[in-house]
């Protein structure tokens, strides 16, 4: 698809939302959902395919998670030598047994805006995370940190 008719198109849906009026007084962010359609329908993948996006959807100052198969301690000390910042390095060990209660979930969800996930323990995430990190956009993202 050619970038220019992107560009018109984005710039047209942006126009239509500019000139909506909010309907409540607590609207202050406006939402534009995307949705892309294929010719042709792919294989489908086991998870989620990664866009490469011009722009970034998080700010400099997001808090990521980085879910990691144990030891968490290796992969602490192989981001701080790679000079990556992660707030939270959990390893699966400790998740499963520290947020075993919904409760306990719901308070990691929010404690985070991105979850990071190390591909060899993707498998059993979606299964742990539940219906709650989806619903609120915080699906885990797939990452290899063995690799740089």
């Amino acid at each position: 698809m050619d970038s220019a008719q992107i560009d018109k198109a984005v710039e047209a849906l942006m126009k239509h939302s500019r000139a909506q009026e909010s309907s409540s007084l607590t609207d202050t962010d406006a939402h534009v959902y995307v949705q892309v359609v294929f010719k042709r329908v792919p294989k489908k993948p086991k998870h989620p395919i990664r866009l490469t996006l011009k722009h970034t959807m998080y700010s400099k100052e997001a808090s990521v998670c980085l879910i990691t198969k144990d030891p968490q301690k290796y992969y602490k000390d192989l981001l701080k030598t790679s000079n990556i910042s992660v707030e939270r390095v959990l390893g699966i060990g400790k998740l499963k047994k520290k947020y075993k209660e919904l409760e306990a979930k719901r308070i990691l969800c929010d404690s985070h805006d991105v979850f990071l996930v190390d591909d060899r323990v993707l498998p059993i995430i979606p299964r742990w995370f539940g219906s709650y990190f989806y619903r609120k956009g915080k699906a885990p993202i797939k990452v290899k940190p063995s690799k740089k």
